[in-house]
């Protein structure tokens, strides 16, 4: 924790990554997926998730989404005469939105930076108990009604997922990749992963299956009405532009 509080008051090490969400029909990406990585001086490169989970729910874990927005912001910003615009995805936690004035803060921080709201979507991390917390769902009310888009991973179970569904309809449900991998099992698994495909699209979500399988596979069995997006591995900005300018051409 001390080494993390240290590289964000340095501004040392932390990184963005990005990872594309590529349309299966067309092969084209169509959004990013902002991630933070950290090159830890005695650790060397680490991903969010060993990391992040130590500062969740603290003040630390405040300062960390700040940085994740601010480095967002900044980089649309760079790009925001650039024949490619891509919207980018980053992950808040249910701290951050009980803070009453955080949405508002966000939609004047894309004002400042002369950015429109479409180009940040924001992914819920959940947990489970967000439905019972009112300052949170008010957190969420507020950024829709600022016109955030939002996602999160379908990775809970049972009624209390219904309950949010109903409360608090997100604009995108992404399958985290053990779901979404269950089409590729034996038959009882693809009825079953495809029954909850179905159910998500019925209520006019947006899915995005987290993948590792390449696109012949994931569109075989008749699976192109629930796989509509895949991602791919992520990048860093160095590697991302070219990339992007490659399957984008013009």
């Amino acid at each position: 924790m001390r080494d993390l509080a240290d590289a964000l008051r340095r501004n040392q090490g932390l990184y963005l990554v990005f990872q594309p969400n590529v349309c299966l029909l067309s092969g084209k990406p169509v959004g990013l997926e902002a991630q933070i990585r950290w090159h830890h001086p005695q650790r060397g490169e680490l991903a969010a998730d060993n990391f992040t989970s130590l500062a969740v729910g603290t003040e630390l874990g405040t300062t960390l989404t700040t940085w994740l927005i601010d480095s967002t912001i900044a980089r649309l910003k760079r790009l925001r005469n650039h024949p490619i615009q891509l919207p980018v995805t980053i992950s808040i936690h249910e701290r951050d939105v009980t803070d009453r004035a955080f949405a508002e803060k966000l939609a004047e921080k894309m004002l400042k930076a002369t950015l429109p709201v479409s180009m940040l979507v924001i992914k819920i991390v959940q947990k489970e108990h967000i439905i019972d917390s009112p300052s949170a769902m008010l957190g969420l009310e507020m950024l829709r009604r600022m016109g955030f888009t939002m996602t999160w991973e379908y990775i809970a179970k049972g009624y209390r997922k219904i309950r949010y569904l109903r409360g608090m309809p997100p604009d995108v449900i992404k399958l985290d990749k053990t779901l979404a991998n269950q089409i590729h099992a034996n038959i009882t698994s693809r009825l079953i992963a495809h029954s909850i495909f179905t159910t998500l699209k019925e209520l006019n979500l947006l899915v995005l299956a987290h993948s590792d399988r390449p696109a012949s596979v994931v569109t075989s069995d008749n699976s192109e009405a629930t796989y509509e997006y895949f991602n791919i591995k992520p990048m860093t900005e160095t590697e991302l532009d070219p990339w992007l300018k490659w399957k984008l051409p013009g």
